[in-house]
């Protein structure tokens, strides 16, 4: 599931060679992040596809703030 969370994630980032091990760690952090989030008893496995496209997209997020800075983005909502 890692692998294809990273493969997502670079779609997502268009990231360039030299940011992939970068985003591999981002990719590890946030999964940790919101494995630490489950239910107790749920795995990420259960989640479907939900749970890499989160960890994608959260990593692809901390991915843009290192390249464009942590002062770019004032407000951030998903959903209700």
């Amino acid at each position: 599931m890692q692998e294809e969370i990273l493969i997502v994630a670079k779609a997502i980032t268009g990231a360039e060679e030299s940011e992939l091990t970068l985003l591999e760690m981002l990719c590890e952090a946030a999964w940790q992040r919101l494995t630490a989030q489950l239910l107790e008893g749920v795995a990420p496995e259960d989640c479907g596809t939900a749970f890499p496209c989160a960890v994608a997209l959260l990593a692809a997020a901390d991915l843009w703030s290192c390249r464009c800075g942590t002062d770019t983005v004032t407000s951030f909502t998903a959903g209700d």
